[in-house]
C-alpha cells in the first residue's frame, strides 16, 4: 500500500512516496501537490477570481460572450520528477442542475472493476465506479451527495484509494484544512 503524506513548505508541499508504481520505475519518488493556479482572464474583460482556501483552490473563468463566471474548487497531485498528474479532486458544477459534481482524474493502469474509494478521517468509505478514460487519463464523476460535502466540510484528511494492475493500493491523502473556507468562496461565485 502507498501512503502519501503532505510535509508543508511553504506554499509548495512536498509528499514522500515509498512507491510509485503508476508513473515510474524508481523505487522511490517525490510528489508534487501542485497548488498554483493559471489566473485566465474571461474573454468579458473581466479578472478572474482565484482564491486558495488551505490546499485547495477555487479558480473561476468567464464563459465567452457572458458576464457569468463558471468556478471549480480543486486539489492537485503532480509527480515532482516527471510533473505528470497522480491525482486531481475537482468539484465543479453539473451543466443544466443547481446540484455539483465531484471529479476525480487519476493515470492509466487502475483495476477499473475495482471501484475508486474515499474515505473521510476514519470513517467509511464511499466507493465511486470509474466514469470514463481518456488519453490523459482515467476519471471517476459523481453528483457531489450533501452528506459527502457535510463530511468534507468536518473532516481532517481524504483517503483517495484505487488498486493498480500491478496488484498494489494507492491511497493518496489529501488535507481538508481550508476546504470550508474554499466552498464557501466556490458557493459564492
Amino acid at each position: 500500500m502507498l501512503n502519501v503524506n503532505i510535509l508543508r513548505a511553504g506554499f509548495v508541499f512536498l509528499i514522500a512516496a515509498t512507491v510509485t508504481p503508476l508513473a515510474t520505475a524508481h523505487a522511490r519518488d517525490e510528489i508534487l501537490l501542485a497548488q498554483a493556479t493559471t489566473n485566465k482572464t474571461p474573454r468579458t474583460g473581466q479578472e478572474a477570481p482565484a482564491a486558495t482556501g488551505g490546499n485547495w483552490i477555487v479558480n473561476c473563468t468567464g464563459s465567452g460572450a457572458s458576464t457569468e463566471m463558471r468556478c471549480e474548487m480543486f486539489q492537485q497531485v503532480l509527480l515532482k520528477d516527471t510533473n505528470q498528474r497522480l491525482l486531481r479532486f475537482t468539484i465543479l458544477p453539473q451543466p443544466n442542475s443547481d446540484q455539483d459534481l465531484i471529479s476525480l482524474a487519476m493515470p492509466h493502469g487502475l483495476v477499473l472493476q475495482n471501484p475508486l474509494r474515499l474515505q473521510v478521517d476514519d470513517n467509511q468509505p464511499i466507493q465511486l465506479p470509474y466514469t470514463h478514460s481518456d488519453g490523459s487519463g482515467v476519471y471517476a464523476n459523481a453528483v457531489l451527495k450533501p452528506e459527502w460535502l457535510d463530511s468534507f466540510r468536518k473532516g481532517n484528511e481524504l483517503k483517495v484509494i484505487f488498486d493498480t494492475v500491478e496488484g498494489k493500493t494507492i491511497t493518496v491523502n489529501l488535507s481538508l484544512q481550508g476546504f470550508t473556507s474554499a466552498s464557501q468562496k466556490y458557493a459564492s461565485f
